[in-house]
């Protein structure tokens, strides 16, 4: 699986594959693991909103992607 970024920039990064939740989602992930955005971030809150936010946003891609 792929590790989750986007919202926080990790320089040391032990992932190989990596994708934003919101690409995660749309490509079809039904769950992902999101710790070091949230962990890491200055305004942890925040950043789960903007996770909240691109998840939603997947959401949206993938219903469309999945009606065509």
């Amino acid at each position: 699986a792929p590790g989750i970024r986007g919202v926080v920039e990790i320089t040391m990064d032990d992932q190989k594959r990596i994708m934003t939740a919101e690409d995660a989602i749309a490509l079809g992930a039904d769950y992902i693991v999101v710790g070091r955005q949230i962990r890491m971030a200055g305004d942890p809150v925040g950043a789960a909103g903007e996770i909240h936010h691109a998840i939603s946003r997947g959401l949206l891609l993938r219903e469309k992607s999945e009606t065509k």
